[in-house]
């Protein structure tokens, strides 16, 4: 992985050198790349463990040597987890009752923060809406598996980490300003929730779909609008801030 990341680096360097004064990527032009991975345990065989973040957070640590030896300076490295409650929801499900990995996530990001300097971004969703112990659930709206305070703590709590959600829909960009609304009350003198953007798989004049075989799909907003939602939910309200900017999510197989 770090490999991977060191020769794209090189790219972005030797592309702003060559194309910079012609209208394309300038040389000085910053971009941060975050590396990342994701708490995906539904066959409860994932590494999801002190010693894997540590091993991530030592891995950034060395991509960002890389980067500093290479005189990079508009080049940033960050971690990244697409944290999803759901991925942790067992497959068959199991009649022991389980805790959904929460405490198993929250280590981890723990441990990353503690060895590294390097943020981690929290690329993910709540699965749901945040429920308090006795929710009232809007329709057509699910209670998340993890609790609004354990979103809190994995996306903003925990020293180093800030949301970068996905913004699939309306009622998930709700979701997540009522995160932040959650910290705001019970966790008074922190610091504010504040989002490094968005996250989003639909670009703009596309159609797309989360599922494209569901019968009653709606579809994802676009990236664009997906800014715009959560833009809308989280500045509302007087305490939220502005959030600034917006990601594709593509994939592209070897």
């Amino acid at each position: 992985i770090a490999t991977a990341v060191e020769s794209y680096t090189q790219g972005y360097a030797d592309a702003s050198s060559l194309f910079g004064n012609c209208g394309y990527v300038g040389a000085t032009n910053p971009i941060t790349i975050a590396i990342g991975t994701n708490n995906f345990n539904q066959d409860r065989h994932a590494y999801i463990t002190p010693e894997h973040a540590q091993a991530w957070a030592a891995m950034i640590n060395n991509v960002r040597a890389y980067v500093s030896s290479q005189g990079y300076a508009h080049i940033y490295i960050a971690g990244a987890m697409d944290i999803e409650p759901n991925f942790s929801i067992p497959k068959p499900l199991t009649p022991t009752p389980i805790d959904y990995d929460f405490p198993k996530v929250a280590t981890w990001v723990s441990n990353y923060s503690s060895q590294t300097s390097s943020p981690l971004y929290y690329f993910g969703s709540t699965d749901g809406y945040p429920c308090l112990p006795t929710p009232t659930i809007p329709s057509p709206s699910s209670c998340s598996v993890w609790t609004p305070d354990q979103l809190y703590t994995v996306s903003w709590g925990i020293s180093g980490t800030q949301p970068l959600p996905e913004t699939y829909y309306q009622d998930w960009n709700r979701h997540w300003y009522l995160v932040k609304r959650w910290g705001i009350d019970n966790h008074p003198g922190a610091r504010v929730m504040t989002f490094a953007g968005n996250t989003a798989d639909c670009l703009p004049l596309e159609t797309c779909y989360v599922d494209p075989s569901d019968p009653n799909r709606i579809p994802e907003l676009q990236i664009i609008s997906g800014w715009q939602s959560l833009w809308e939910e989280i500045n509302a309200d007087p305490f939220t801030q502005v959030i600034t900017s917006s990601t594709y999510i593509t994939h592209t197989n070897p």
